[in-house]
This record gives C-alpha cells, sequence and structure tokens, in this order.
C-alpha cells in the first residue's frame, strides 16, 4: 500500500529541507572563512568540504546514481517504478495478442518479443530483489483462454506473466 500522498510530501520535503540546512550551515562556515581565508584552519575548510558534500549527497536524485548510497525506501522506489514500466509493456504485449490473426509470423514475432521481455524482466528483478523471478514465472492465476490454438497459448503465458507483476507490485507496496 502507497502511504498517502501528503505522508510522501513530507518525506520529500524533510530531505529538501535537511540539504537546505546543510548548506546554509556549510555557507555561514564558508562565509567565515571569506572573512579571513588566511586564519582559517585546514580542519575548518574540510567540515565545509564535508558539509557541502553531505548535502548533495542527502538529495534523493543524487543518491539514485550512487547506488551505494540508495536507502530502502529509494530502493523500494525504483523497484516500483521498474515493475510499472514492465506491467505497461506486458499490458501492450498482451493488447497485440487480441487483435493477433492466424498469421504465424506474427504470432512468433509476438512470441519472440514477449520472451524477451520476460527475460529482461526476470534479470532486473534478479538483480533488485533475489527470489522475485522465481515468482515473476509462477503461474499464479487460473488461465482463461481455453482453446489450443497458439494465439492464446501466447496469450495465457502473457496474461500470468501480467498478474505475476501485478502481485509483486501490491507485496512491495
Amino acid at each position: 500500500m502507497l502511504p498517502p500522498p501528503a505522508a510522501r510530501y513530507d518525506d520529500q520535503m524533510r530531505g529538501i529541507l535537511s540539504a537546505a540546512g546543510l548548506l546554509l550551515v556549510g555557507a555561514a562556515v564558508g562565509a567565515e572563512l571569506a572573512i579571513d581565508p588566511a586564519g582559517a584552519p585546514p580542519a575548518a575548510l574540510l567540515g565545509l568540504l564535508l558539509l557541502i558534500l553531505a548535502a548533495v549527497l542527502s538529495l534523493a536524485p543524487v543518491r539514485r546514481y550512487l547506488p551505494w548510497l540508495m536507502t530502502a525506501g529509494d530502493r523500494d522506489n525504483d523497484t516500483r517504478a521498474l515493475l510499472g514500466r514492465e506491467l505497461a509493456a506486458g499490458n501492450d504485449l498482451l493488447r497485440e495478442t487480441v487483435s493477433l490473426a492466424d498469421d504465424s509470423d506474427a504470432r512468433g514475432r509476438i512470441r519472440t518479443r514477449a520472451e524477451e521481455w520476460a527475460s529482461r524482466v526476470r534479470d532486473e528483478l534478479d538483480s533488485r530483489r533475489p527470489g522475485w523471478s522465481a515468482l515473476f514465472l509462477t503461474d499464479p492465476i487460473y488461465v482463461q483462454y481455453g482453446s489450443s490454438r497458439e494465439r492464446d497459448l501466447v496469450r495465457n503465458w502473457l496474461a500470468q506473466r501480467v498478474e505475476a507483476l501485478r502481485g509483486l507490485l501490491e507485496r512491495l507496496d
């Protein structure tokens, strides 16, 4: 379950305000050093640099590019965004299978694209959440398209993967 928008906004504002506070402290120390730079001890300069570095690194857009700085919330948001993107891509593939005629070349192309999509999702899930790729590859729902035509086999397989992604997204929230 996602926190209410106000709570997410509060978290974002808290991060921005803490970064701004660190920058203000750094600016105050910098102003003091600007008055008498020759008399400033190296420790004060180092302190100023550390304050500025801490302020910059506390911003979520910066942490996104430095994986070792990411918080659990950052990783959850990143995974949530991945699942949303891949869910949209899976739904697009699923919609393509609905209008698919009995053209074996078109079925083969969609099947290939669906397998490539599933492989990409599996690899991404393995890199972010160990064990989630196995959940993605399970069949969480009963097969709803009951013919043995190739189109329906591909459609069923895709519907299973899309529903599994929905389940993972719910688990993350």
